[in-house]
Protein backbone atom coordinates (compact mmCIF):
# COMPACT_ATOMS: atom_id res chain seq x y z
CA UNK A 1 0.00 0.00 0.00
CA UNK A 2 1.40 3.47 -0.80
CA UNK A 3 2.06 5.92 1.27
CA UNK A 4 -0.53 8.12 -0.18
CA UNK A 5 -3.21 5.56 0.01
CA UNK A 6 -2.40 5.24 3.89
CA UNK A 7 -2.65 9.44 4.67
CA UNK A 8 -5.96 10.06 2.54
CA UNK A 9 -7.84 7.37 1.03
CA UNK A 10 -7.50 4.94 3.41
CA UNK A 11 -10.21 2.88 4.78
CA UNK A 12 -11.66 3.29 8.75
CA UNK A 13 -11.98 -0.55 9.04
CA UNK A 14 -8.69 -1.26 7.42
CA UNK A 15 -6.61 1.22 9.62
CA UNK A 16 -8.50 0.51 12.98
CA UNK A 17 -8.78 -3.55 12.52
CA UNK A 18 -5.01 -3.57 11.16
CA UNK A 19 -3.57 -1.02 13.47
CA UNK A 20 -5.52 -2.40 16.71
CA UNK A 21 -4.33 -6.34 15.82
CA UNK A 22 -0.77 -5.23 15.32
CA UNK A 23 -0.64 -3.22 18.63
CA UNK A 24 -1.81 -6.55 20.18
CA UNK A 25 0.92 -9.19 18.16
CA UNK A 26 3.41 -6.38 19.64
CA UNK A 27 2.13 -6.28 23.00
CA UNK A 28 1.55 -9.59 23.55
CA UNK A 29 4.84 -10.88 22.18
CA UNK A 30 6.44 -8.54 24.74
CA UNK A 31 4.54 -9.69 27.74
CA UNK A 32 4.62 -11.90 30.36
CA UNK A 33 2.11 -14.11 28.83
CA UNK A 34 2.50 -18.14 29.37
CA UNK A 35 3.30 -19.59 25.40
CA UNK A 36 4.67 -15.99 23.93
CA UNK A 37 8.31 -17.64 23.62
CA UNK A 38 6.50 -20.51 22.09
CA UNK A 39 3.83 -18.45 19.44
CA UNK A 40 6.55 -15.53 18.64
CA UNK A 41 7.83 -16.49 15.51
CA UNK A 42 3.91 -16.95 14.48
CA UNK A 43 3.42 -13.17 15.61
CA UNK A 44 6.67 -12.54 14.78
CA UNK A 45 5.82 -13.63 11.10
CA UNK A 46 2.62 -11.87 11.06
CA UNK A 47 4.03 -8.33 12.13
CA UNK A 48 6.48 -8.56 9.11
CA UNK A 49 3.90 -9.52 6.92
CA UNK A 50 1.87 -6.81 7.56
CA UNK A 51 5.03 -4.28 7.66
CA UNK A 52 5.78 -5.27 4.50
CA UNK A 53 1.51 -4.72 2.89
CA UNK A 54 1.81 -1.53 4.23
CA UNK A 55 5.18 -0.79 2.94
CA UNK A 56 6.46 0.67 6.51
CA UNK A 57 9.84 -2.08 7.14
CA UNK A 58 10.26 -3.34 10.14
CA UNK A 59 12.98 -5.05 11.47
CA UNK A 60 12.29 -7.92 14.13
CA UNK A 61 14.71 -10.40 15.71
CA UNK A 62 14.40 -13.95 15.27
CA UNK A 63 14.54 -14.83 18.96
CA UNK A 64 11.75 -14.28 21.68
CA UNK A 65 14.55 -13.44 24.16
CA UNK A 66 16.10 -10.23 21.77
CA UNK A 67 12.90 -8.93 21.09
CA UNK A 68 11.97 -8.87 24.88
CA UNK A 69 15.16 -7.29 25.89
CA UNK A 70 14.70 -4.85 23.33
CA UNK A 71 10.64 -4.51 22.77
CA UNK A 72 10.48 -0.94 24.10
CA UNK A 73 13.62 0.65 21.58
CA UNK A 74 11.71 -1.55 18.37
CA UNK A 75 8.10 -0.41 19.47
CA UNK A 76 9.29 3.01 19.94
CA UNK A 77 11.18 3.26 16.68
CA UNK A 78 8.92 1.81 14.12
CA UNK A 79 5.89 3.32 16.04
CA UNK A 80 7.95 7.34 14.59
CA UNK A 81 8.38 5.47 10.95
CA UNK A 82 4.16 5.16 11.03
CA UNK A 83 3.85 8.42 11.99
CA UNK A 84 5.69 9.30 9.12
CA UNK A 85 4.49 7.21 6.90
CA UNK A 86 1.11 6.00 7.91
CA UNK A 87 -0.44 8.14 10.35
CA UNK A 88 -3.68 6.88 10.57
CA UNK A 89 -3.15 3.30 11.77
CA UNK A 90 -0.15 4.42 14.34
CA UNK A 91 -2.46 5.73 16.96
CA UNK A 92 -4.23 1.94 16.52
CA UNK A 93 -1.05 0.30 17.13
CA UNK A 94 -0.17 2.79 20.02
CA UNK A 95 -3.76 2.16 21.53
CA UNK A 96 -3.39 -2.01 20.38
CA UNK A 97 0.25 -1.95 22.47
CA UNK A 98 -0.39 0.15 25.18
CA UNK A 99 -4.09 -1.53 26.51
CA UNK A 100 -2.45 -4.95 26.79
CA UNK A 101 0.46 -3.34 28.72
CA UNK A 102 -2.01 -1.62 30.60
CA UNK A 103 -3.99 -4.79 31.59
CA UNK A 104 -1.22 -6.67 32.42
CA UNK A 105 0.30 -4.27 34.76
CA UNK A 106 -3.29 -3.95 36.28
CA UNK A 107 -3.86 -7.68 36.89
CA UNK A 108 -0.03 -8.27 38.73
CA UNK A 109 -0.63 -4.74 40.40
CA UNK A 110 1.69 -2.78 38.39
CA UNK A 111 2.67 1.04 37.76
CA UNK A 112 -0.31 1.86 35.37
CA UNK A 113 -1.19 5.37 35.64
CA UNK A 114 1.05 6.37 32.39
CA UNK A 115 -0.34 3.59 30.80
CA UNK A 116 -3.89 4.42 31.38
CA UNK A 117 -3.72 7.98 30.51
CA UNK A 118 -2.39 6.76 26.92
CA UNK A 119 -5.20 4.42 26.22
CA UNK A 120 -7.89 6.95 27.98
CA UNK A 121 -6.24 9.54 25.99
CA UNK A 122 -6.07 7.45 22.50
CA UNK A 123 -9.46 6.20 23.12
CA UNK A 124 -11.41 9.85 23.66
CA UNK A 125 -9.49 10.97 20.53
CA UNK A 126 -10.84 8.02 18.33
CA UNK A 127 -14.26 8.26 20.45
CA UNK A 128 -14.24 4.90 22.02
CA UNK A 129 -16.17 4.45 24.95
CA UNK A 130 -14.19 4.03 28.29
CA UNK A 131 -16.77 0.98 29.10
CA UNK A 132 -14.75 -0.98 26.15
CA UNK A 133 -11.45 -1.16 28.19
CA UNK A 134 -13.18 -1.55 31.30
CA UNK A 135 -14.63 -4.71 29.99
CA UNK A 136 -11.32 -5.52 28.56
CA UNK A 137 -9.67 -5.47 32.09
CA UNK A 138 -11.89 -7.31 33.80
CA UNK A 139 -11.77 -10.04 31.19
CA UNK A 140 -7.94 -10.98 31.78
CA UNK A 141 -6.81 -13.33 34.78
CA UNK A 142 -3.91 -13.52 36.34
CA UNK A 143 -2.67 -16.70 37.85
CA UNK A 144 0.37 -17.86 39.74
CA UNK A 145 1.99 -19.09 36.55
CA UNK A 146 0.87 -15.76 34.42
CA UNK A 147 -1.26 -14.60 31.73
CA UNK A 148 -1.57 -17.07 28.72
CA UNK A 149 -1.18 -15.63 25.76
CA UNK A 150 -5.00 -17.66 24.01
CA UNK A 151 -6.20 -15.72 27.62
CA UNK A 152 -5.02 -12.37 26.34
CA UNK A 153 -5.58 -12.79 22.72
CA UNK A 154 -9.17 -13.82 23.43
CA UNK A 155 -9.96 -10.49 25.93
CA UNK A 156 -8.25 -8.19 23.43
CA UNK A 157 -10.33 -9.25 20.80
CA UNK A 158 -13.45 -8.31 22.68
CA UNK A 159 -11.98 -5.23 23.49
CA UNK A 160 -11.46 -4.94 19.37
CA UNK A 161 -14.92 -5.93 18.47
CA UNK A 162 -16.17 -3.16 20.60
CA UNK A 163 -13.89 -0.59 18.86
CA UNK A 164 -15.32 -1.81 15.34
CA UNK A 165 -18.94 -1.62 16.42
CA UNK A 166 -19.58 1.78 15.60
CA UNK A 167 -17.92 1.78 11.95
CA UNK A 168 -20.75 1.92 9.26
CA UNK A 169 -20.15 -0.51 6.10
CA UNK A 170 -17.95 0.60 3.67
CA UNK A 171 -18.89 0.08 -0.35
CA UNK A 172 -15.23 0.30 -1.42
CA UNK A 173 -13.72 -2.57 1.21
CA UNK A 174 -13.47 -5.85 0.27
CA UNK A 175 -12.99 -8.76 2.29
CA UNK A 176 -10.53 -11.45 1.48
CA UNK A 177 -11.74 -15.01 2.92
CA UNK A 178 -9.04 -17.20 2.49
CA UNK A 179 -7.50 -19.95 4.28
CA UNK A 180 -4.39 -19.06 6.08
CA UNK A 181 -1.84 -21.22 4.84
CA UNK A 182 1.92 -19.68 3.44
CA UNK A 183 0.36 -20.54 -0.19
CA UNK A 184 -2.75 -18.37 0.42
CA UNK A 185 -0.80 -16.18 2.22
CA UNK A 186 1.55 -15.48 -0.48
CA UNK A 187 -1.17 -14.67 -2.88
CA UNK A 188 -2.84 -11.94 -0.72
CA UNK A 189 -0.02 -8.99 -1.74
CA UNK A 190 0.88 -10.71 -5.18
CA UNK A 191 -3.08 -11.46 -6.42
CA UNK A 192 -6.05 -11.12 -4.69
CA UNK A 193 -5.01 -7.17 -3.49
CA UNK A 194 -4.14 -5.84 -6.68
CA UNK A 195 -7.54 -7.75 -8.87
CA UNK A 196 -9.69 -5.83 -6.12
CA UNK A 197 -7.58 -2.79 -6.14
CA UNK A 198 -8.49 -2.83 -10.27
CA UNK A 199 -12.02 -2.65 -9.12
CA UNK A 200 -11.84 -0.25 -6.82
CA UNK A 201 -11.78 -1.89 -3.88
CA UNK A 202 -9.84 -1.66 -0.44
CA UNK A 203 -8.99 -5.06 0.26
CA UNK A 204 -8.46 -6.22 3.71
CA UNK A 205 -7.79 -9.92 5.34
CA UNK A 206 -8.16 -11.17 8.57
CA UNK A 207 -4.65 -11.99 10.94
CA UNK A 208 -4.02 -15.54 11.50
CA UNK A 209 -2.24 -16.95 14.43
CA UNK A 210 -5.48 -16.32 16.37
CA UNK A 211 -8.42 -19.05 16.36
CA UNK A 212 -11.09 -18.89 19.17
CA UNK A 213 -14.91 -17.72 19.53
CA UNK A 214 -14.04 -14.01 20.29
CA UNK A 215 -11.61 -14.14 16.91
CA UNK A 216 -15.45 -15.40 14.56
CA UNK A 217 -16.96 -12.38 16.10
CA UNK A 218 -14.04 -9.92 14.87
CA UNK A 219 -14.29 -11.73 11.15
CA UNK A 220 -18.13 -11.83 11.25
CA UNK A 221 -17.67 -7.98 11.98
CA UNK A 222 -15.18 -7.60 9.27
CA UNK A 223 -17.92 -9.03 6.79
CA UNK A 224 -20.79 -7.29 8.15
CA UNK A 225 -18.84 -3.77 7.50
CA UNK A 226 -17.24 -4.68 4.08
CA UNK A 227 -19.30 -4.04 1.06
CA UNK A 228 -18.02 -6.76 -0.85
CA UNK A 229 -16.54 -10.28 -0.36
CA UNK A 230 -13.23 -12.26 -2.84
CA UNK A 231 -13.72 -15.89 -1.66
CA UNK A 232 -11.04 -18.51 -2.23
CA UNK A 233 -13.03 -21.50 -2.92
CA UNK A 234 -9.38 -23.56 -3.98
CA UNK A 235 -9.17 -24.90 -0.56
CA UNK A 236 -12.21 -25.44 1.69
CA UNK A 237 -11.45 -26.01 5.05
CA UNK A 238 -14.09 -25.09 7.37
CA UNK A 239 -13.45 -21.22 8.04
CA UNK A 240 -13.53 -20.75 4.91
CA UNK A 241 -16.94 -22.95 4.59
CA UNK A 242 -18.43 -20.83 7.84
CA UNK A 243 -17.31 -17.09 6.17
CA UNK A 244 -18.92 -18.51 3.01
CA UNK A 245 -22.36 -19.18 4.38
CA UNK A 246 -22.51 -16.45 6.89
CA UNK A 247 -21.89 -14.27 3.56
CA UNK A 248 -24.59 -15.93 1.62
CA UNK A 249 -27.28 -14.24 4.21
CA UNK A 250 -26.24 -11.14 2.84
CA UNK A 251 -27.17 -9.47 -0.05
CA UNK A 252 -23.19 -8.36 -1.06
CA UNK A 253 -21.44 -8.61 -4.00
CA UNK A 254 -19.10 -11.33 -3.98
CA UNK A 255 -15.85 -12.52 -6.18
CA UNK A 256 -15.43 -16.02 -6.18
CA UNK A 257 -12.40 -17.66 -6.90
CA UNK A 258 -11.08 -21.31 -7.97
CA UNK A 259 -7.40 -22.49 -8.72
CA UNK A 260 -7.62 -24.10 -11.99
CA UNK A 261 -6.21 -27.50 -10.33
CA UNK A 262 -8.76 -27.53 -7.25
CA UNK A 263 -11.62 -29.70 -7.21
CA UNK A 264 -14.88 -28.63 -9.04
CA UNK A 265 -16.47 -26.67 -5.53
CA UNK A 266 -19.82 -28.45 -3.90
CA UNK A 267 -22.87 -28.59 -5.33
CA UNK A 268 -24.57 -25.73 -3.60
CA UNK A 269 -21.88 -23.59 -4.54
CA UNK A 270 -21.97 -24.30 -8.20
CA UNK A 271 -24.63 -21.70 -9.14
CA UNK A 272 -21.63 -19.07 -8.53
CA UNK A 273 -19.92 -17.34 -11.23
CA UNK A 274 -16.73 -18.61 -10.03
CA UNK A 275 -13.55 -17.09 -12.01
CA UNK A 276 -10.40 -19.46 -12.25
CA UNK A 277 -7.08 -18.99 -12.41
CA UNK A 278 -4.08 -20.94 -12.98
CA UNK A 279 -1.19 -21.08 -10.80
CA UNK A 280 1.92 -21.49 -13.19
CA UNK A 281 5.07 -19.87 -13.75
CA UNK A 282 6.65 -17.03 -12.54
CA UNK A 283 4.53 -13.93 -12.88
CA UNK A 284 1.51 -16.13 -13.14
CA UNK A 285 -0.16 -13.76 -10.94
CA UNK A 286 -0.39 -10.89 -13.55
CA UNK A 287 -1.91 -13.54 -15.86
CA UNK A 288 -4.52 -14.39 -13.63
CA UNK A 289 -5.38 -11.14 -12.61
CA UNK A 290 -6.10 -10.29 -16.82
CA UNK A 291 -8.03 -13.64 -16.76
CA UNK A 292 -10.27 -12.95 -13.81
CA UNK A 293 -10.95 -9.24 -14.77
CA UNK A 294 -14.00 -10.53 -17.47
CA UNK A 295 -15.87 -12.48 -14.54
CA UNK A 296 -15.50 -9.98 -11.76
CA UNK A 297 -16.53 -7.33 -14.57
CA UNK A 298 -19.88 -9.48 -15.34
CA UNK A 299 -20.49 -9.91 -11.26
CA UNK A 300 -19.82 -6.44 -10.43
CA UNK A 301 -22.48 -5.11 -13.24
CA UNK A 302 -24.93 -7.71 -12.63
CA UNK A 303 -24.94 -6.59 -8.47
CA UNK A 304 -24.77 -3.44 -9.45
CA UNK A 305 -28.21 -3.88 -11.59
CA UNK A 306 -29.70 -5.59 -9.03
CA UNK A 307 -29.40 -2.92 -6.93
CA UNK A 308 -30.67 -0.83 -8.96
CA UNK A 309 -33.59 -2.49 -9.59
CA UNK A 310 -34.59 -2.49 -5.37
CA UNK A 311 -33.33 0.55 -5.60
CA UNK A 312 -36.61 1.45 -7.89
CA UNK A 313 -38.97 -1.44 -6.50
CA UNK A 314 -38.20 0.21 -2.87
CA UNK A 315 -39.29 3.44 -4.36
CA UNK A 316 -42.45 2.59 -5.88
CA UNK A 317 -43.38 0.64 -2.46
CA UNK A 318 -43.41 3.68 -1.15
CA UNK A 319 -45.32 5.43 -3.05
Amino acid sequence: MSEKELSEGASPLYCRYNGMMMGFFFGSAGAAAKGASERYPVLRERLLEFAEEINVPLDLPEDHTTYKENHTEILSNYLSALNARALKISGFVLLGTAAIEYVIQRAFGGETEMLNKTVNNLMKEFGIPREALTKFTEEVEATKGGISLNSLHSSSLIFLKKILDPLPTEPQTAFVIMPFSEKYRSNFPSFYAPLLKQFGYQPIRAWGGIANEEYFEVLLALIDRSGAILVELSELNMNVMYELGYVHAQSKITFPLLEASAPDPPSNLKGLYIARYTRRGEAWQKKAIKKCALPFSVIQAAFARVREVDSKNNAKNKT
